[in-house]
């Protein structure tokens, strides 16, 4: 006999063992021989053996062996379970008889979970795991949560998030508590169409019984995403609704939603817990970074994007010229904006997210590289830089002059000009005024001086001195307080312009050329250059904890001198690979 014929004798045999047994035990129960306890259900008494419970049932074990009275006399009355379950439950016990079926399946686990069959418990799961759907799938998931029953209570709430559009319709739904509509509305995997339907149930839940339910308004309400509902609805439903005119707390988030949709050349500022794409929406927010050098002199005119939901990179639309180095970048709502460089210092292209593809601007007026970009109101206003073409031996080719495009008109201006040429320096945006941190002058030295160009006075002042001087450092807005990142570590934040404090050092860090971008409350700082060292990786910054740490994604290769920007794209447009 070869040893697989061995082993299935072995299983044969085993097989017959088992059916001997059961077959023992079931006419044990049936004839009630040796029976020694009786459990009492519903005034109904049930003959059984201690060592068969016991050995099937952790609870009745404890129970025999507590020295309690039920251990001595063998009397046990059961006051949480049906007479006729736990009829079922014996009989499952002595002949393993599967007894679960549609009409009984919740009761037999309620009563399962008590005794501690876990045998028991399990059949049920697997059989309520397979019957879950749009009537059932709420009721399963309340009941496998309350008892413990991880494998069905995920399966069941699956089905509610990936089926929300019908389950929300069941009146199952208006019947959860506060904590289990809040679980539903926060969760990122949560299947719906848009955020107007999350911000319709919500209300529905709260008026199905107003007068009990009006106290968690506002706790429901901070965790609806305004910012990503259309601005129509925001303003004659949920700016209308007079639970919402009657708190403070919930006007102010109808106005930090509608400062989203006003003020597009702000929108990459924006921090907000209810600012969060779901994952399975037609939407992501991603990482975009733009050409860039993965080694001196070696520039690139691809174009990237990163996803840290899936930690997957996504090629878009190269650019659709050579802009060589030192080209600035900024973005306007959804619009990515590309100026200057070195290969075409008066050209100017915007990235359409939405059709992913590049669109030739007007030229601008004078050609730059290593110039600032930001967008204000509705403009995108670049910022000194150098000229090749101007008369270096006059020191005309660091530039002082500031232009603006208008992004609904196409035209480029002469606006002003700044306190003091510069190039390489960093920019940021207070409501409507830009300021100019630091960057090298005319001689080629790095300057301390922060100067602030005012928009609408179209006038530049010379407002106050870095700490130290900073030739290279990168400026992101976070909770309108602006964070200077410099190529040392080093960080400082200021609120107004006017008053700089430290924020904290940036463990190992030495580089520039770096992308700086604002995820969650952190600054992001991807790549970079250190001598002849290019870096792929991610590094995050708490400018609260004033700590800093490695991350685990990496740029596709080593970069720096890349624009970096984050912005909201189509998934339709996003093929990851």
């Amino acid at each position: 006999m070869d040893r697989s014929d061995e082993f299935g004798e072995r299983l044969n045999w085993k097989g017959r063992y088992h059916t001997t047994l059961c077959h023992g035990l079931e006419q044990q129960w049936l004839s009630e021989q040796y029976t020694d306890t009786k459990i009492i259900v519903e005034e109904i008494t049930f003959s059984c053996h201690r060592v068969v419970l016991a050995a099937m049932s952790p609870f009745f074990e404890v129970m025999y062996h507590s020295g309690m009275r039920e251990s001595n006399d063998g009397i046990v009355t059961l006051q949480e379970v049906d007479a006729d379950i736990f009829e079922k439950i014996v009989k499952f016990i002595y002949t393993g008889e599967d007894i679960v079926d549609e009409d009984n399946a919740d009761s037999v686990l309620r009563a399962a979970v008590m005794l501690q069959i876990k045998c028991l418990q399990e059949r049920c799961e697997d059989f309520m795991t397979d019957k879950v759907d749009v009537d059932n799938c709420l009721a399963i998931w309340k009941l496998a949560t309350s008892h413990q029953c991880h494998s069905l209570a995920k399966k069941a709430w699956l089905y509610v998030l990936n089926n929300f559009s019908e389950v929300c319709h069941d009146e199952g739904f208006l019947l959860l508590d506060c904590d289990e509509v809040l679980a539903i509305i926060q969760d990122n995997d949560l299947n719906t169409p848009n955020e107007e339907l999350i911000c319709e149930v919500t209300f529905r839940w709260l008026k199905y019984d107003l007068e009990n339910r009006r106290q968690y308004f506002e706790k429901l309400f901070e965790n609806l995403r305004l910012p990503l509902v259309q601005p129509e609805y925001l303003l004659e439903k949920i700016e209308r609704n007079d639970l919402v005119k009657s708190s403070e707390c919930c006007k102010a988030i109808v106005d930090e939603a509608k400062r989203f949709h006003l003020l597009p050349a702000r929108r990459h500022e924006f921090v907000s817990s209810r600012l969060m794409f779901r994952n399975h929406g037609e939407y992501e927010e991603v990482i975009v970074c733009i050409g860039g050098n993965t080694h001196p002199g070696v520039a690139m005119k691809d174009v990237y994007c990163y996803s840290l939901y899936t930690r997957t990179w996504s090629r878009l639309a190269s650019l659709p010229y050579d802009v060589g180095v030192e080209f600035a970048v900024c973005t306007y709502g959804n619009a990515i904006f590309v100026s200057g460089g070195s290969s075409n210092l008066q050209g100017v292209v915007y990235y359409s997210t939405t059709q992913n593809k590049w669109v030739n601007c007007g030229r601008m007026l004078i050609g730059r590289r290593r110039h600032s970009m930001v967008a204000v109101a509705d403009s995108v206003y670049v910022l000194g830089g150098f000229d090749d073409d101007a008369d270096e031996a006059n020191d005309f080719s660091t530039l002082i002059s500031v232009e603006r495009f208008g992004v609904y008109t196409g035209k480029w201006d002469d606006d002003g000009f700044l306190a003091f040429p510069v190039r390489s320096a960093s920019t940021a945006v207070i409501q409507e005024k830009i300021y100019v941190f630091g960057g090298i002058d005319g001689e080629g030295c790095k300057m301390d001086a922060v100067q602030c160009y005012d928009t609408r006075q179209r006038t530049c002042s010379h407002i106050r001195d870095l700490p130290s001087v900073a030739g290279m450092s990168s400026a992101v807005m976070y909770n309108r307080t602006i964070y200077l990142i410099f190529p040392n570590g080093k960080v400082l934040k200021t609120d107004d312009g006017y008053e700089m404090e430290e924020a904290g050092t940036i463990t190992d860090f030495k580089r520039c050329g770096f992308g700086a971008v604002i995820q969650e409350g952190r600054i992001l700082l991807l790549g970079g250059i250190d001598s002849d060292l290019v870096y792929d990786a991610f590094i995050s910054f708490d400018p609260t904890e004033k700590t800093s740490r490695l991350l685990e994604h990496r740029l596709r290769f080593p970069l720096f001198g890349f624009g970096c920007v984050k912005c909201v794209m189509s998934k339709d447009i996003i093929e990851f690979y």
